[in-house]
C-alpha cells in the first residue's frame, strides 16, 4: 500500500520497478521444472527471452543455455537448494521473494520482489485469486512460482507468454525434472487429499491469469509435454 499510494521509498524493490515494460511487445518463455521438461526443449530457446525458477540450475551441467531471469519464492525450496543457489549468474538476473530475504541468507546479487501471501486462507476456495499488474507493489501468490513468473512477464510488457514444463501434476512418482525433489514435495505426495487441493488451487490461479490476459490482449500458451494444465491453448 505504501509503495503504491504514498510514494514511500523502498530501495530494495527499486530494481523490480525498473523492469516495468522493459520487454514491451516481446514474447517470453516461462520455463518451469515439471518432470516433462527435456534438455532438447531448453536448447531450442537459447535466443529467446526466458524466465525460469527454483531447481532449473540442476540442468546446467547438460546445457550452456541460461535463463534471462530466475525467480525463487518458497523458503523451503530455497533452503533445499542452498548448496547450489550461489551458482554464477552468467548474465542471469536473479530474484527472490521478500520471504526468503527475511528467513535465509540470500546471495548479495539477488534482487528482491514482494509477494502477497495474505490470501492463502481465502484461496482454499478456488477461483478467489488475484493477478497483479504491478509487481513493484506486489506479486500475488498462486501456490506456484510459475504464477508469479507469469505476473512478472506481464509486468515487463510481454504480450505472448509460452509455458514449458508446467505439468501441474503432483500425483506422479517424480514431480520435478533433473532429479530434484525436496522434503515438502515428498510429504505432499504421500497425502493425496492435499495433492488434489494444491492442484485445484494452482488451476484456480491459472484461470485468473487467463482471465487477466484475455482482458488485456495478452496471449498465454501451454507448450508443456503432456501434464494436467488445460486452462491455456496447447502449442508444440
Amino acid at each position: 500500500f505504501f509503495r503504491k499510494h504514498l510514494c514511500c521509498h523502498f530501495s530494495k524493490y527499486d530494481f523490480i520497478k525498473s523492469l516495468k515494460d522493459k520487454h514491451k511487445g516481446e514474447r517470453c518463455f516461462v520455463i518451469a521444472t515439471g518432470p516433462s521438461l527435456k534438455i532438447e526443449d531448453i536448447n531450442m530457446l537459447k535466443n529467446e527471452l526466458t524466465i525460469s525458477m527454483n531447481s532449473i540450475n540442476k540442468c546446467f551441467e547438460q546445457t550452456d543455455w541460461r535463463p534471462n531471469y530466475y525467480m525463487i519464492q518458497d523458503t523451503v525450496v530455497f533452503q533445499s537448494l542452498m548448496p547450489d543457489i550461489a551458482w554464477t549468474n552468467e548474465g542471469t538476473i536473479r530474484m527472490c521473494s521478500h520471504l526468503i530475504e527475511k528467513k535465509c541468507d540470500k546471495p548479495q546479487d539477488m534482487y528482491v520482489f514482494p509477494v502477497d501471501t495474505l490470501g492463502n486462507i481465502a484461496k482454499a476456495r478456488v477461483n478467489k485469486f488475484k493477478f497483479s499488474s504491478d509487481c513493484y507493489a506486489r506479486i500475488y501468490d498462486g501456490n506456484t512460482i510459475t504464477y508469479s513468473a507469469i505476473q512478472m512477464a506481464v509486468y515487463m510488457g510481454c504480450t505472448e507468454i509460452y509455458l514449458l514444463g508446467v505439468d501441474c501434476n503432483y500425483q506422479l512418482p517424480v514431480t520435478h525434472a533433473f532429479g530434484y525433489e525436496n522434503s515438502a514435495s515428498k510429504d505432499i505426495h504421500d497425502k493425496k487429499d492435499e495433492v488434489y487441493k494444491i492442484e485445484e488451487r494452482m488451476i484456480g490461479a491459472y484461470k485468473e491469469a487467463d482471465k487477466y490476459a484475455k482482458e488485456h490482449n495478452i496471449k498465454i500458451y501451454n507448450a508443456t509435454r503432456g501434464g494436467m494444465l488445460e486452462v491455456f491453448p496447447r502449442v508444440s
